[in-house]
């Protein structure tokens, strides 16, 4: 009737901003690629903008996708598919309004990450945000997760550049020791999320030494 009237309006929020330097990249088959290891600058530059981006990936290693670094109007939501468009994997707010999908490769294939904003009608400026790409590969001198795999490392020598890239991960290495030596053995140079504990075992394996937090 007359009282149950009403205005309907649809509204875009936002101003066009420039677009970032992967543009365009909207769909699957005009995704960009990104690099292991690589951050993207990218922003949400209209109304309903997505970003589209693909990485190469390797059977059983385990791949880790994040925003970060977003601007006060950004709210991004994360999707992996596979070539054949096949939702893998997504993520909404996995801290505060930042997205991450940490994923484990079924198969050494292409593989695609759509990042969008949550509410597709808010754009332009303060929508930036920093796509990264990390994978935890093996380091060099993998397989070491038992004192019988343990690898070689000279007192004195060179420091070796190690990682914890599964679950669960432990790093073994031996030295020869001579008797009435002093030795000094250390983490050092961890990335943000290192956190080392170090044990140190004759070759029976009964623990002489122990430190945790050593030096942070």
């Amino acid at each position: 009737g007359e009282r149950t009237g009403y205005d309907l309006r649809i509204g875009a929020y936002g101003t066009p901003a420039t677009p970032d330097e992967y543009e365009p990249d909207n769909t699957l088959a005009t995704a960009k690629p990104i690099n292991v290891g690589a951050a993207q600058q990218r922003n949400f530059h209209v109304a309903g903008d997505q970003d589209w981006v693909y990485f190469d990936a390797v059977n059983g290693i385990e791949y880790t996708i994040t925003t970060s670094d977003l601007g006060s109007r950004a709210d991004t939501v994360l999707e992996l598919y596979n070539s054949g468009g096949t939702l893998i994997a997504a993520n909404d707010d996995y801290s505060g309004l930042a997205s991450r999908i940490v994923w484990t490769a079924t198969a050494s294939a292409r593989f695609f990450v759509k990042v969008r904003q949550y509410n597709g009608s808010v754009y332009g400026a303060n929508t930036n945000y920093r796509l990264n790409l990390t994978s935890a590969a093996p380091d060099a001198y993998e397989p070491d997760n038992t004192l019988s795999t343990a690898r070689p490392i000279v007192v004195n020598g060179a420091a070796q550049t190690h990682t914890f890239h599964t679950a669960g991960d432990q790093d073994w290495v031996f030295f020869a020791a001579t008797s009435g030596y002093s030795y000094r053995i250390e983490t050092l140079n961890l990335a943000s999320c290192s956190d080392t504990v170090l044990e140190l075992y004759n070759s029976s394996g009964t623990l002489l030494a122990y430190n945790d937090d050593g030096g942070g």
